[in-house]
């Protein structure tokens, strides 16, 4: 995944990035999965630090 953000950065690319299939963590219901809620609020926090990670 990093080496995807960085890619997207030497292309130039300045699009919406989203998470699809996201873990689901302990404690959560099964409700739809790979849609949780704690999961998808993780993988939101796991892009935001890979793009602050990746900034020149």
């Amino acid at each position: 995944m990093a080496e995807a953000i960085r890619t997207y950065r030497e292309i130039g690319f300045n699009g919406p990035i989203r998470p699809d299939h996201v873990p689901q963590l302990e404690g959560e219901d099964d409700g739809d999965p790979g849609y949780t809620m704690l999961g998808r609020l993780f993988a939101f926090g796991y892009i935001r630090g890979l793009l602050h990670g990746t900034e020149s």
